[in-house]
């Protein structure tokens, strides 16, 4: 989970709405764990306040959401797309509570 984490942060910092390999692997293509830069202040005033784990879980809803309303709400194709295995997917939109708007 941790490293799940640490992916979903590189890819925020890149403003990246997808996460990739080289998000979950840096020092295997080429970057490092610490390449990570500072999110700018604008984009982060939304997680001020908020717990480590608390602003986690906002980014990963939204991205989630995101994908889903992407793909028409297609769990498959959104969890493809976030590489996430379908079943996690599905535990993570009950999680989050996450409806169609």
């Amino acid at each position: 989970a941790h490293a799940v984490e640490a992916a979903v942060i590189r890819a925020a910092a890149e403003a990246s709405a997808q996460i990739e390999r080289r998000h979950l692997f840096p020092a295997a293509t080429g970057g490092s764990r610490r390449d990570v830069g500072p999110t700018p202040p604008a984009e982060m005033g939304r997680y001020k306040g908020l717990s480590f784990q608390e602003a986690t879980h906002q980014f990963q809803a939204a991205l989630l959401l995101d994908a889903l309303e992407e793909t028409g709400w297609n769990v498959t194709e959104a969890a493809s797309k976030l590489n996430l295995a379908r079943s996690h997917a599905y535990r993570l939109i009950r999680a989050f509570d996450l409806t169609r708007r």
